[in-house]
């Protein structure tokens, strides 16, 4: 599967003027973008927002920049910041391979 890195920021960030915890306040997280590479189409997971250190710990995330990014990322990171601001969304904290392919899991594909 290829990871390309759309943008990173802190909880502290996106809670911006909220009243948080300081060492939450600096959880760092990863927005990724994911893509199936096999010999088969798989679909492509827009936007996904990731705990920092479950991704450092990952060998086969491929380091690509934010201009290879296609599709709605934009789009899918207002959606998440909007439901997380309303309490309605969170982080992965597993790989991005076993968040892949449980979303992919999910959907029936």
């Amino acid at each position: 599967m290829e990871v390309v890195v759309g943008k990173r920021e802190t909880l502290g960030d996106v809670f911006a003027g909220e009243q948080m915890d300081a060492e939450l306040a600096h959880t760092e997280l990863v927005h990724v973008q994911m893509r199936g590479v096999t010999d088969r189409p798989l679909p492509e997971v827009g936007h996904s927002p990731f705990l920092l250190d479950v991704l450092q710990m990952c060998e086969a995330v491929a380091g690509r920049s934010s201009e290879s990014l296609i599709g709605d990322f934009e789009g899918g990171y207002a959606m998440w910041k909007e439901a997380a601001l309303n309490d309605g969304a969170g982080f992965f904290t597993v790989n991005p391979a076993d968040a892949y392919w449980q979303m992919l899991s999910v959907t029936g594909q």
